[in-house]
């Protein structure tokens, strides 16, 4: 298929397959991908809370969104609001206990995908393949 010899259509799919096929698995959950992405940021972040302001940055969305999405997990007792005690105009979020859980149980599936979709590749094809992908990701910045 002449779409096959573009790498950008190839990563695409890649990407739309990968992200079809979690969000099955997390609709169980009640979870979407992108709802799992903040709170894995969340859980990724050095203090363990972030401001709105900084999740809509990693996020790379939009501060409504950002509030919508933080709303639903907060629904489903995933994350807490609170007012930054230096800032009461900042709205800190931070992973309950539960959202916590949650993501220790999603990295384990994720490695699993992740080792699904390597398959097949050895160890230096695997850094190989990560060292070209942050290359590549590096290019988008420019």
């Amino acid at each position: 298929m002449i779409l096959d010899k573009h790498c950008g259509n190839l990563i695409k799919q890649i990407h739309d397959g990968m992200q079809k096929s979690a969000n099955n698995d997390l609709r169980g959950r009640g979870l979407t991908v992108t709802q799992l992405n903040l709170l894995l940021s969340l859980y990724d972040s050095p203090d363990g809370e972030l401001s709105l302001k900084q999740l809509e940055q990693i996020m790379h969305v939009a501060q409504s969104t950002t509030a919508g999405i933080v709303s639903r997990l907060e629904q489903k007792s995933l994350l807490e609001s609170v007012p930054d005690p230096a800032d009461k105009r900042i709205k800190l979020v931070r992973l309950t206990e539960a959202g916590k859980q949650c993501c220790i149980e999603m990295e384990t599936q994720i490695d699993v995908a992740e080792a699904k979709l390597l398959r097949g590749l050895d160890e230096n094809e695997t850094r190989t393949l990560h060292d070209l992908l942050i290359r590549m990701a590096g290019n988008l910045q420019d």
